[in-house]
């Protein structure tokens, strides 16, 4: 049982661009299920600083698919704006589109991110 995550932010372009690139590798063995299920995920985020404290991102990933049945890999787009209110707190709210058919077609993201 266990998770790695690895988040690299590769580069910046000309302020106010920059951009991101994620994985994400989960193992976990369900409960009474005694085979663990890896699932490995991947995105690439660009970033736009439209005014100080205000950004807006558009992510795009994949996942490795839960239904090891399917050949399919999940595939999202996203989009969100990200509002820094100090220093150690940051609000978002989004959109995340499926791509895929294993992917759900649309959801509203909100979140909040305490920095200490």
């Amino acid at each position: 049982m266990g998770e790695a995550a690895v988040s690299i932010k590769c580069g910046k372009f000309p302020h106010p661009l920059s951009y991101a690139v994620g994985t994400t590798y989960d193992n976990e063995t369900a409960y009474g299920d005694p085979s663990p299920s890896s699932i490995l995920n991947g995105s690439l985020a660009g970033t736009y600083e439209v005014i100080k404290n205000l950004k807006l991102v558009a992510d795009v990933g994949v996942a490795t698919n839960d239904d090891k049945k399917s050949s399919i890999m999940p595939a999202f787009g996203l989009v969100y704006a990200l509002y820094s209110l100090n220093k150690n707190v940051d609000l978002s709210a989004g959109l995340k589109v499926g791509l895929t058919k294993p992917e759900t077609d649309l959801t509203g993201t909100f979140g909040a991110t305490f920095k200490f």
